[in-house]
């Protein structure tokens, strides 16, 4: 996860200078992180490295983590 979003911001980083600009002028600039939660394990943790919470804040971007609960079972009478 930590890895997949630095990469997203060095090619945000290396956009010429167009594509750059309607980057800078989106109304939104977020990571959004989605995890399907489970039933197990209990817990997993992800970490976020301090330089890419730095990168990301440098672009002007937000992070920002869904956690999808597990599917209930569909049962039929």
């Amino acid at each position: 996860m930590d890895g997949t979003m630095q990469k997203f911001c060095k090619l945000i980083e290396k956009l010429d200078k167009t594509d750059r600009a309607s980057w800078d002028q989106a109304q939104s600039r977020t990571f959004h992180i989605g995890i399907d939660g489970g039933l197990t394990p209990n817990s997993k943790t992800f970490e976020l490295k301090e330089a890419t919470v730095k990168a990301v804040a440098a672009l002007n971007a937000r992070i920002l983590i869904t956690v999808y609960s597990p599917a209930m079972p569909v049962t039929f009478i």
